[in-house]
């Protein structure tokens, strides 16, 4: 796999990006192919619950399994929606960006079927409603995740066309629902918290709080790099090309314990833990490539 420089730019931070859009009708209820699955969340004390309800009893009629969850609890859906209720007459809908593209596709869809409402009123920089979008990503970066912030006047927001918005989503974005559900899946190849995310700040991949033992290859594969150096940079590190294009690097360890050209597999141990190399404290730096372009890893941790 080609060494890829730091960019000079990195991605957007994982954050909140609002769309706008024009009232329309929403299309038809159409009960889809796959036993989909949905999480709404309800901003506490918004007066939307019942909204949440029906939006909830209706994917069901629809053989969606869908419930209301706090985001805590939301598990793994094919569909992450929250809704809050704020003052003024503007709807918006807004989506983490950078995150799964069906995410934005879903938001327009919500929003032009209830309508943006007083479009006359300025767009809102950032949601009203906390919108964590790095938690809600952390483990399901593939998840579509949209925040409907629905104002005074849409707060009687009709739940059919919410509820056949999301069916006709779930028919007409099938294929892309089913391959984030089979995409290739890695395992964590260190135990700890993650004290860096992928984003702006961090932009290569994720830093993991081990401090002491040994690291996993995430994937089978072949070893395509071991060694570095132990001064400067990712220290030493290993990069394996795994199978469908999926290459994994992981960086400033103590030791190593594989050499160039070696098979591995998921779960075999590639060296120790340590803080070699741009290092302020023991951790694995691990990166996730797919054909050759960096990845946010948590699009592909369980």
């Amino acid at each position: 796999m080609e060494r890829q420089p730091v960019p000079t730019e990195a991605r957007s931070a994982i954050d909140a990006r609002s769309i706008g859009g024009a009232g329309g009708s929403a299309p038809g209820v159409s009960m889809p192919q796959a036993p989909f699955s949905v999480a709404v969340a309800v901003q506490p004390d918004s007066g939307l619950e019942a909204l949440g309800q029906a939006i909830v009893s209706g994917l069901n009629e629809l053989s969606i399994a869908a419930r209301t969850a706090t985001l805590a609890r939301a598990g793994r859906p094919d569909v992450i929606l929250l809704l809050g209720a704020v003052p003024g007459a503007r709807n918006e809908a807004w989506f983490c960006d950078p995150g799964p593209g069906q995410s934005s596709v879903l938001a327009l869809d919500l929003l032009e079927a209830i309508g943006p409402g007083d479009t006359g009123s300025p767009a809102a920089e950032a949601p009203h409603i906390d919108f964590p979008c790095e938690e809600i990503h952390a483990g399901r970066a593939r998840i579509p995740a949209v925040l409907l912030e629905l104002a005074d006047s849409g707060s009687n927001a009709d739940a059919g066309l919410l509820v056949s918005t999301i069916s006709a989503y779930f028919r007409e974005q099938r294929s892309e629902v089913l391959a984030a559900r089979s995409a290739p899946r890695l395992i964590w190849p260190a135990h700890g918290p993650i004290t860096s995310h992928y984003g702006v700040n961090h932009p290569l991949g994720i830093d993991i709080g081990q401090s002491a033992g040994p690291i996993a290859a995430a994937t089978d594969g072949v070893v395509a790099f071991a060694g570095g150096n132990a001064c400067c940079s990712y220290g030493l590190y290993v990069v394996i090309d795994g199978p469908d294009g999926i290459g994994t690097l992981y960086g400033h360890l103590s030791s190593i314990t594989v050499a160039e050209g070696q098979r591995v597999r998921q779960g075999q141990i590639l060296g120790e833990v340590g803080c070699t190399g741009s290092c302020s404290g023991t951790h694995l730096h691990f990166e996730v490539f797919q054909s050759n372009q960096r990845q946010n890893p948590m699009r592909y941790l369980p």
